[in-house]
C-alpha cells in the first residue's frame, strides 16, 4: 500500500468503526430504553401489541403453516386481534363505540389465541411464538387493568344504577340455565381430552362468576368483567371446537346458540362509561417488570411489523384445509384433567411466570429459556431481552422473582387503582 494511500484507508477505517461504534451504542441504548421504559399509555400499549402481533407471525411464519386446517384458530385469532388493534389505533381519541367493540373482539381472539397456542405448541417446541403471545397478553392485560371498560366504570363512581342491577339479573338469569346446560354438554366429551378440558373450563369461569354477589360498585365492576371473559372464552372455544372437533361441535353449538345474543351484554353500556374519563391522556403509573416480559419487541421493526401486519391480516380461513399429522397428533392427544385446578387453558398461556418462551416447559427444566435455539449454558442472552448477561443487571432477578399478580381480586382493575381485596 502507498504512503498516499494508508491515510486515505485510515480515514474510511475510522469512519467506518465510528459508524458501527454508533450503531451498536443507539441500539444498545435503545434495548436499555426498553428494558426501563417510559410510563406505558393506552396508545403506547396499543402500539405494543401491535408489535407482538407482527413478532408472533414472524415467527410462526413457514413453521406454523397458515394452510394447516388445526392451525386455522390460531390464525384466525391472530388476525382478528390485528384487526382490532387498528381499529383500536384509529379511533382512540374519535370514536369510543369503535374503540369499545374492537377492545371486545380483541379480548375474544386473546382467549382463543392462547387457548389454541397452548395446544398446538407441543407440536412445534423450538418456536418463539410463544414469546410473542407472552407479551402480547402481557401489553393487553395492561391495557385491560387500566383502560379497560371495567376501570372506566369504576372511575365514573357512584353505586349501580337500576338499568345496571336489572343487567346483572338478565344475565344470573342466563348464567344459571347455561351452567346445567354445559354441565350436561361435559358429559358428551371425550374422557382425558381438550375437548373435555375446554368444556370445563366453561364451568369454572361459570362458577366463579355465580360467587360474585353484585351489592356495591367493586362488585358489580367485577361481575361486569367475569362476565366478558365468559363470553370471551364462549366465543373463543366455540371457533376452536368447530375447527378441531366437528362432530362435538353438533353438540356445543346447541348450548352455546342462545348464549350469543347475551355475548355483548355490557359492550353498549360501557361506551357510556368512557364519555367522561379523559384515559387517552393519562399513564400507568407502576408498571413493575412489563418491560422486561416485552423485551423482544424492540427487535421489531417499523418495516416488520407493516409486513407482518399485512401478512396476518391477509391469512384466509378457506385456504387452511391442508392436515397436519403432528398438530393432530397434539389435539387428539390424550391428557390429564384435574377438575379441581380452576386455572383455564388460556390462563396457563398468558400466565407464563416461569416458562418465558411460553413452550410449555418450565424454565427450571428448560435448557433454552427463550427459545432461540442457543443452549443456555452457551448463550450469552439467556433471558433473550436483547442483553448480553454480563451487562443485564436483572438477569438474575427474572430468574428468581415470580410475577405479581396485579388483579388479585380478579375484577379487572389494577389492585393500585382498586385497592385489591380491601
Amino acid at each position: 500500500m502507498t504512503k498516499k494511500l494508508k491515510p486515505i484507508f485510515l480515514c474510511i477505517l475510522l469512519a467506518s468503526y465510528a459508524g458501527s461504534h454508533l450503531h451498536y451504542v443507539a441500539a444498545m441504548e435503545a434495548k436499555h430504553q426498553r428494558k426501563q421504559g417510559a410510563a406505558p399509555t393506552a396508545a403506547s400499549l396499543i402500539s405494543d401489541m401491535q408489535k407482538a402481533v407482527a413478532f408472533t407471525a414472524m415467527s410462526a411464519k413457514d413453521r406454523l403453516s397458515t394452510k394447516s386446517k388445526e392451525a386455522r384458530p390460531f390464525w384466525a385469532a391472530l388476525k382478528t386481534a390485528s384487526q382490532s388493534l387498528d381499529i383500536m389505533e384509529a379511533s382512540l381519541k374519535s370514536d369510543k363505540t369503535a374503540t369499545v367493540k374492537a377492545q371486545d373482539d380483541l379480548g375474544r381472539s386473546m382467549i382463543q389465541l392462547c387457548a389454541s397456542w397452548g395446544v398446538l405448541r407441543g407440536s412445534h417446541p423450538k418456536l418463539q411464538v410463544g414469546r410473542g403471545v407472552i407479551a402480547l397478553s402481557e401489553a393487553h392485560d395492561m391495557y385491560t387493568y387500566h383502560f379497560g371498560p371495567t376501570v372506566a366504570r369504576y372511575k365514573l363512581g357512584g353505586k349501580p344504577a337500576k338499568e345496571e342491577l336489572e343487567a346483572v339479573e338478565i344475565c344470573l338469569d342466563e348464567l344459571a340455565k347455561l351452567g346445567d346446560d354445559v354441565e350436561a354438554l361435559s358429559k358428551k366429551a371425550k374422557a382425558n381430552s381438550y375437548q373435555a378440558r375446554l368444556v370445563n373450563d366453561l364451568l369454572s369461569l361459570i362458577d366463579e362468576l355465580l360467587e360474585v354477589k353484585v351489592t356495591n360498585l367493586k362488585s358489580y365492576c367485577k361481575f361486569m368483567y367475569q362476565w366478558d371473559r365468559l363470553s370471551h372464552a364462549v366465543g373463543g372455544y366455540s371457533e376452536i371446537i368447530e375447527v378441531w372437533y366437528p362432530a362435538y361441535y353438533t353438540e356445543w353449538e346447541t348450548v352455546t346458540a342462545d348464549y350469543t345474543s347475551l355475548v355483548d351484554e355490557f359492550t353498549e353500556v360501557s361506551v357510556s362509561y368512557y364519555e367522561a374519563w379523559e384515559y387517552t391522556e393519562l399513564s400507568v403509573a407502576k408498571y413493575d417488570d412489563y418491560y422486561e416480559r416485552t423485551s423482544m419487541l424492540v427487535s421489531v421493526t417499523e418495516e416488520q411489523e407493516a409486513e407482518f401486519e399485512s401478512y396476518t391480516e391477509e391469512y384466509s380461513e378457506e385456504s387452511a384445509i391442508e392436515e397436519s399429522e403432528e398438530e393432530l397428533a397434539e389435539i387428539n392427544e390424550d391428557i390429564e384433567i384435574d377438575e379441581d385446578d380452576d386455572s383455564t387453558a388460556f390462563e396457563e398461556v398468558e400466565d407464563s411466570a416461569d416458562d418465558e418462551d411460553g413452550d410449555g416447559e418450565s424454565d427450571e427444566e428448560d435448557t433454552d429459556d427463550d427459545n432461540d435455539g442457543v443452549e443456555d449454558d452457551q448463550d450469552s442472552d439467556d433471558d433473550g431481552d436483547g442483553l448480553e448477561d454480563s451487562e443485564d443487571e436483572d438477569e438474575e432477578e427474572d430468574t428468581d422473582e415470580g410475577e405479581e399478580d396485579e388483579d388479585e381480586d380478579d375484577d379487572g382493575i389494577d389492585d393500585d387503582e382498586d385497592g385489591g381485596d380491601e
